[in-house]
């Protein structure tokens, strides 16, 4: 399979109104991206584009199905840089405001809920990306490798002090080693 073949597929099961199965393939389409590849902008616009017309019909919860689903597609193939925001920035707006409508119309009677508050409240989570600290990945990366190579010195040195003598070397050694093992787990937590 690739990209291009999920979306021969969607667009097959779009031309026979099988939407769910559309959003499903053109989503598998979408988690084959390549920066020069076409298909990315198509499925991603057919799948708003079916979003949009399940929210005409008034498929509320299929709507934001779909718009999740795009957005999780999008997120699935970010690396140093997220492509498709702009189709990101229209699927929260959307998500956003579904959410908040059906908050506002299931509170019980006699309580009032403020749409716009309800609103910008689900734009704050969906804003939460989960995105990595650069400073702590990198710190994470460059401590895993000193804590290897503290590893090996210290092999090294035991062999070559016959596995008996502790000298000071060994000491350093071993005290960079800890250094540098609490600092590769805490950033890991950090990052």
């Amino acid at each position: 399979m690739s990209g291009k073949n999920e979306n021969i597929i969607a667009d097959r099961a779009l031309k026979f109104g099988l939407y769910d199965d559309a959003v499903v393939h053109f989503s598998r389409s979408i988690g084959w991206y390549l920066p020069w590849a076409s298909y990315f902008d198509d499925s991603a616009e057919k799948i708003l584009m079916i979003a949009q017309q399940y929210e005409n019909k008034g498929e509320y919860k299929k709507a934001k199905y779909a718009y999740n689903i795009l957005r999780g597609a999008i997120y699935s193939v970010r690396s140093t840089y997220t492509p498709g925001e702009a189709y990101l920035a229209q699927c929260n707006e959307r998500i956003a405001e579904l959410s908040a409508s059906a908050v506002v119309a299931s509170s019980p009677d006699g309580t009032e809920r403020d749409f716009t508050g309800e609103k910008e409240r689900f734009m704050r989570l969906l804003g939460d990306t989960g995105e990595p600290s650069v400073f702590w990945s990198s710190l994470a990366s460059i401590s895993f490798v000193l804590w290897v190579a503290f590893v090996l010195a210290l092999i090294f040195s035991l062999f070559k002090n016959n596995l008996v003598n502790f000298s000071r070397d060994v000491i350093l050694i071993l005290i960079l080693l800890t250094v540098a093992y609490t600092l590769w787990l805490v950033s890991l937590v950090k990052a």
